[in-house]
């Protein structure tokens, strides 16, 4: 009879044990985060070609499809231009902080933020990445730019090139070279097809798995 109830006893506590496990192991799931960070011109250029309210828009359309399973993202959107804004960020999650992040963006695509000095806003991106965090990038510009280059933080990068020629080979080649898919929308019409190819991708890599 005492072994009998030993052998129980030890069953039950086996079994607690699995469920401890269990319980932990869906817990530090559920916790792992992971982020999505715009880095977007707001230039004089990008005003005075029409391109900027269609990214504005493309965005914000792409944003709203993330939140059915991405509870555990958030959101970051640096507009720059001569220097960056301080981000804009929010937890997809939290359905008003999404809300609002949505609409300060759109109300954003009217603000012209001068010319193209892109080191800045991803100092600024980089300074968001979080070790162990899945991160995704994106970069988008009408700009023939600047040289950058940056120590090897894990993410995921795309970079944009908006409508002016050359912008693709030059973020090919002199930003980050060697990192990230290029983007070369040649026309406006492109960028919105582009963004939703781009978020849908994105939101495979950070939402499942």
């Amino acid at each position: 009879m005492r072994t009998l109830y030993l052998s129980a006893l030890f069953s039950l506590a086996m079994l607690f044990m699995v469920f401890g496990s269990v319980r932990l192991a869906h817990a530090e799931a559920v916790a792992k985060r992971s982020q999505l960070i715009i880095v977007a011109d707001h230039s004089s250029s990008m005003h005075t070609s029409g391109a900027m309210s269609v990214q504005s828009n493309a965005i914000v359309a792409a944003l709203d499809a993330f939140a059915g399973d991405c509870g555990n993202t958030t959101i970051s959107y640096i507009a720059w231009g001569n220097a960056p804004l301080p981000p804009l960020r929010a937890d997809l999650n939290d359905s008003e902080a999404r809300y609002n992040l949505m609409l300060e963006i759109s109300e954003l695509a009217t603000k012209d933020l001068g010319g193209t000095f892109y080191p800045p806003a991803m100092e600024m991106a980089l300074a968001l990445v979080v070790p162990g965090e899945k991160t995704v990038i994106v970069f988008l510009t009408d700009n023939i730019g600047n040289e950058y280059e940056a120590d090897q933080i894990e993410f995921e990068l795309h970079k944009v090139a908006v409508v002016r020629a050359g912008v693709a080979l030059s973020l090919e080649e002199k930003f980050l070279p060697g990192r990230g898919t290029v983007h070369d929308v040649v026309t406006i019409d492109e960028l919105t097809d582009v963004m939703s190819e781009i978020f849908e991708s994105t939101r495979m890599f950070l939402c499942t798995g």
